[in-house]
């Protein structure tokens, strides 16, 4: 019997700058799902009449994959995985491999402009070759490819083109947004819009996984302007969600495995680590939005989310909450929205004050989902979180550029992506140079550094992030310090010229020793001067006090 067959990679390329070169978030929706769709929709569209191992449900939009294998069930192609902008399949001949190949560049040209598609192949014998081994190598063969590519550049038009209201790029139709306005837009914003539909088909398949979502009838923010309240706080959180150590995880599949004998079930072992890091991912996002319904407070059919609890554990009543940030929940429209899913890293906004709260709920989900890696005990993925607070009309694709950039440090404050951390920013002002930049010029001082983050979410022996959520909420709502707001704003400044300055104003302020839990209470002095070897362990919370609700059942 002849094993011979044609393992096919295939990347999707150019994403962040499709998807997030609008400061419309319609645009953002629609370029998200069909980014999406190019894997998880037009592979499967493509593959139609050919015999293959996986069914696409369009009403609901999902793939599932049945039991049939390529050597065994003469099937054209057998998909091993697919989704989140790659694919790995496995084909009987070169020609079908063409054909999807012409088939997929021909759409993207046409509905997908920005996107690049880089793909390889490579002849394999499932009796004789070693599967994990030609795996890696058409990897190193597709990275070399890629590298290669040049960036195509789009046409500008003539002098008397119109201009696309969102990108720039030459009008070619007219557009109605939610407000009935017509607004000028170029193609390719046409086709991302056209994907508004099976963007809420996917987003169908996470709301109906939520206990109770449909019962209580709620929907999803569509506008960036909707996003806080006027007067009070105008800023979003992109919050960018990523699994930790994931390449090396994949590196790691099928190391016992002997080769050839077990090049079928190393394909399986791919698939399934694949669908359980996609299952983890959406589990977790689940779990996250369940969590955020739960911290709903009811005040006549007036929804909102605010602190419930002080420091000490006790239940806030309504006097002492007066002060504390508070989001309102308009005509049943969470301050939510889930932008980028369905693979195994995650991207959501939401209001400004919620940001930290739902990053920290996720990370601690997802750290309780495992992945399939052909060990037992199975072990859990590692988490991390980017959290860019901005104002709602700061350039969108920068704010993710910075939530990203912040995923990157918090994989290094969690000993390099063996533990859940997060890291964030909150840009007041906006931003306007690198991440690194700004916190070398207005995070350090010369008495020392001001930031404790990147954090750990827990397990730190001196600070994590429940040590910072201690802190936030012993200043905004703890006995001593609620009734001394203006105080505390103070205290923020004071904390920049270092410890005997702060040591001074509390003794001249008459104000109580700066609040630490059991980990801070350890460090020497740190309750009257905040500071310890020069490291400022109170700015963080200090900073973040406006933009820090916790979700609380």
């Amino acid at each position: 019997m002849d094993n011979t067959f044609y393992l096919y990679l295939l990347e999707v390329g150019g994403i962040q700058d499709f998807l997030f070169s609008s400061n419309n978030l319609q645009v953002n929706i629609g370029a998200s799902a069909l980014v999406r769709a190019i894997t998880d929709d037009w592979i499967i569209a493509l593959l139609s009449g050919k015999n293959i191992n996986v069914q696409y449900v369009p009403d609901c939009a999902k793939l599932t994959f049945s039991d049939q294998i390529i050597e065994r069930d003469n099937l054209d192609a057998e998909i091993i995985y697919i989704g989140g902008g790659n694919a790995l399949i496995l084909f009987k001949d070169e020609g079908l491999i063409h054909q999807l190949d012409q088939g997929l560049t021909r759409r993207t040209l046409i509905e997908a402009q920005g996107i690049s598609l880089v793909s390889e192949y490579m002849e394999v014998d499932l009796s004789a070759d070693n599967l994990k081994e030609k795996n890696a190598e058409l990897h190193r063969k597709l990275s070399i490819t890629k590298a290669a590519v040049q960036k195509q550049s789009a046409l500008l038009g003539l002098g008397v083109s119109a201009r696309c209201v969102f990108s720039a790029d030459p009008a070619a139709g007219i557009w109605k947004d939610p407000g009935q306005n017509p607004r000028r837009v170029s193609d390719g914003v046409i086709s991302k819009l056209k994907y508004i539909p099976l963007a809420k088909k996917y987003l169908a398949d996470i709301t109906e996984a939520v206990d109770g979502f449909r019962d209580l009838n709620y929907g999803f923010m569509s506008n960036f302007d909707d996003f806080g309240e006027k007067g009070v706080s105008s800023y979003i959180a992109i919050v960018h969600l990523d699994g930790n150590r994931m390449g090396k995880r994949i590196e790691n599949l099928g190391r016992d495995f002997n080769f050839p004998r077990d090049n079928r079930k190393y394909l399986e072992l791919l698939r399934s680590f694949s669908e359980s890091s996609k299952s983890a991912a959406k589990n977790a996002l689940v779990a996250t939005l369940e969590k955020l319904l739960k911290s709903l407070e009811d005040n006549e059919g007036l929804y909102f989310i605010q602190q419930k609890y002080n420091s000490a554990g006790d239940r806030l009543v309504n006097p002492e909450k007066s002060t504390l940030p508070r989001v309102n929940v308009v005509v049943n429209t969470l301050p939510f929205r889930p932008l980028v899913f369905g693979g195994d890293d995650v991207t959501f906004i939401c209001d400004g004050r919620i940001g930290l709260a739902l990053a920290k709920e996720y990370l601690l989900s997802y750290g309780t989902q495992f992945l399939e890696e052909g060990v037992e005990p199975k072990e859990a993925p590692v988490g991390r979180a980017g959290v860019a607070i901005i104002p709602n009309h700061y350039p969108f694709a920068q704010g993710y550029a910075l939530a990203e950039e912040l995923s990157g440090y918090a994989k290094k404050a969690g000993d390099d992506g063996t533990e859940l951390s997060l890291d964030w920013h909150i840009g007041k002002n906006g931003i306007v140079k690198p991440l690194g930049d700004i916190r070398k010029s207005q995070y350090k001082v010369d008495c020392g550094d001001l930031l404790m983050r990147p954090v750990k979410l827990s397990n730190a022996s001196e600070y994590d992030f429940s040590t910072f959520e201690y802190i936030v909420r012993s200043f905004q709502s703890a006995r001593e310090w609620k009734e001394r707001r203006n105080k505390v704003k103070a205290l923020y400044a004071i904390m920049r010229e270092g410890g005997d300055k702060v040591a001074s104003f509390l003794v001249n302020g008459d104000l109580p020793p700066l609040p630490t839990d059991a980990k801070l209470q350890a460090l020497s002095n740190l309750s009257q001067i905040g500071w310890n070897n020069r490291q400022c362990y109170y700015f963080d919370a200090l900073e973040a006090l406006d933009f820090y609700i916790p979700l609380e059942v």
